[in-house]
């Protein structure tokens, strides 16, 4: 009997409905983000990052669909409360078995037709300008701190796009975008409940709420998820049995952002609420337009209030604004040495990973057309252009909800990102699974419609 044979006719490709039910319900994402959780609090990375494995190596073997990785892959990172463990060889022991699993379910489940998405070439180019960058400048002394951010913004994306893209698929299991877009506020939620844990912590530690930063996350970090998260609570209100869970989270989101005072993220959304709240309320249903405008004209006035609570004159508000958003953090000296180094070598840049000469420490340029033009050139700047461009293309060529919604997604993180390091840091998995879902669903559902009413059950069924 071949492997194959084996392997077809093993105990795992039993049916189990229990199973299913439970990997496209609500209470999978939930529940699995408790654990991780619970192990992050204990400072059990390892035992917390292996559950994930195995729950991951189990899913590879025994489904198709991998629709019920996304929590899996999105909550791995916040396992992690310390990474000094990615300086040891323990992470090759747990990651080692969901690469042996990953190629068991290519043996299982062969590609029936290969899918090349719109964005496929984009990512092979992007890659190759990645690995190029510094190519006629001597990086050898730095190339080794440039490698993690090669793999990760380059060869890790170009996998995620790849495998996803091939065997997520849209079936009557799932709503799709209705579960994507649940796993990714369920990971915010808990990406803020870690946040605000170490704040309250180390309030009584050094008398200083928000440390600079834990383990995987910063305030900027944190103001990513939440850009990312908000347009999908708008999506998931459309058409709801009840806009009230999503303004709860909305509300939670929101606040989350002024409480760590991510500035960036505040400036942006503060200019795309607006556009959000308008859009949603023309696609909400007629039941819900009273409460959800009450919401937001509730919380209009009590901002209003806030303010003239908080300050004596109109002048005192706009100093404050002036310098928590107009005023220069340093980045202006940094965008300085990015277009330096462009123009001192213009085609490929000085490579990722760039150190000063007089502190030894890797420069992050904070802006990706500075960080692409500093470290990789022209060629960088074109490849990273064709990026923008066909990643724009899927939410665009094809008029959906959840296209629009995704678009806003994708819009406030990459503007945020112009003012930091966003496409080069290991959030950028969380964008790139954005704009897969948004693809799949415009290749592979041949019925678009717009999110249907929650079935009583407890799977996001169509």
């Amino acid at each position: 009997m071949s492997l194959l044979s084996r392997l077809q006719n093993s105990p795992f490709n039993l049916k189990k409905d229990k199973v299913t039910e439970y990997l496209y319900g609500y209470s999978y994402p939930v529940i699995t983000a408790g654990i991780v959780l619970l192990f992050w609090l204990l400072n059990l990375q390892i035992v917390g990052i292996s559950f994930l494995a195995l729950w991951g190596c189990y899913i590879f073997i025994t489904q198709r669909d991998l629709t019920p990785i996304f929590p899996l892959l999105f909550f791995a990172p916040l396992t992690f409360s310390d990474l000094g463990l990615f300086g040891t060889i323990t992470p090759i022991f747990i990651f080692a078995p969901v690469v042996v699993a990953i190629v068991i379910h290519f043996i299982r489940f062969p590609i029936r037709k290969p899918f090349i998405g719109k964005v496929f070439f984009a990512h092979i180019i992007v890659t190759v300008a990645l690995f190029l960058g510094g190519l006629l400048y001597d990086n050898s002394s730095y190339f080794k701190y440039g490698i993690p951010l090669i793999l990760c913004s380059g060869v890790a994306m170009l996998a995620e796009y790849f495998v996803l893209f091939q065997y997520v698929e849209v079936s009557n299991k799932v709503n799709l975008k209705k579960y994507f877009a649940f796993c990714l506020i369920v990971t915010t939620m808990l990406a803020i409940v870690q946040f605000l844990i170490v704040g309250i912590l180390n309030q009584f530690n050094t008398g200083q709420f928000i440390p600079d930063d834990f383990a995987w996350a910063n305030v900027n970090f944190l103001g990513y998820f939440v850009l990312l998260s908000v347009p999908m609570c708008f999506y998931l209100m459309v058409n709801a049995k009840s806009i009230i869970p999503q303004l709860i989270t909305l509300l939670i989101l929101t606040l989350s952002v002024f409480i760590i005072k991510c500035d960036g993220a505040i400036g942006i959304l503060v200019f795309t609420l607006p556009v959000l709240i308008f859009i949603t309320y023309k696609k909400i249903n007629l039941k819900d337009r009273k409460l959800y405008s009450a919401f937001f004209f509730s919380l209009v006035v009590m901002a209003i209030v806030a303010i003239m609570v908080m300050f004596a004159t109109i002048n005192d508000f706009l100093a404050i604004l002036h310098r928590h958003f107009l005023y220069d953090t340093g980045r202006t000296y940094i965008y300085e040495i990015a277009w330096n180094l462009f123009k001192e070598n213009p085609l490929f840049g000085v490579g990722l990973g760039y150190t000063t000469t007089t502190n030894k420490l890797q420069t992050i340029f904070h802006s990706t057309i500075f960080e692409v033009l500093g470290c990789m050139g022209i060629f960088g700047l074109i490849a990273y252009v064709w990026y923008f461009i066909k990643r724009i293309s899927v939410f665009t060529c094809k008029y959906t909800l959840f296209n629009l919604y995704a678009f806003f997604s994708f819009f406030l993180y990459e503007g945020y990102a112009f003012i930091d390091n966003g496409e080069f840091i290991f959030l950028i998995i969380y964008l790139t699974a954005v704009v897969i879902v948004a693809e799949v669903t415009n290749v592979k559902d041949k019925k678009e419609t717009l999110p249907l009413k929650e079935n009583p059950s407890n799977t996001f069924k169509n």
